[in-house]
């Protein structure tokens, strides 16, 4: 008989400096329109050369775990700038209405996604993706 094997959950996360124009990020499973699985923590480090700018949106479908009917976040996606090293300049952000806000940054910004939840709605679990510019400093 074959030992069997648990599969190893999908690498989310990383750490880089955007050197190009452009790109993009998203929760685990979300480019393969499923849901993100149960206890995942992605980290993105990102950061920037001297002479640009990062900028950071959320786009397409956002679909992040809230408590029914209470607003609470029980997953989240956090947003914070390298600027403040005290981390007050920190979003955390949760639902199933995409952020509008726009996340700028000189330094650089980390990306945080936390899923902690164990439902079965799995229709309330799609994620997120976002998009990150570098546009050159004046």
């Amino acid at each position: 008989m074959a030992p069997t094997t648990t599969p190893l959950p999908p690498r989310c996360g990383r750490r880089f400096t955007l050197t190009r124009y452009y790109t993009r990020i998203t929760s685990p499973g979300y480019d393969m329109d499923k849901h993100y699985g149960h206890n995942q923590q992605c980290t993105w480090v990102i950061k920037v050369p001297a002479n640009r700018i990062l900028m950071f949106r959320f786009k397409g479908d956002f679909s992040i775990f809230t408590y029914p009917g209470s607003g609470k976040c029980i997953d989240w996606v956090e947003v914070r700038t390298m600027e403040n090293t005290r981390g007050n300049n920190v979003d955390r952000v949760c639902g199933y209405k995409r952020p509008r806000g726009l996340w700028r940054s000189k330094k650089g910004l980390v990306i945080t996604f936390k899923a902690s939840s164990t439902v079965p709605w799995i229709p309330l679990r799609r994620g997120f993706q976002a998009s990150i510019y570098a546009y050159r400093r004046s």
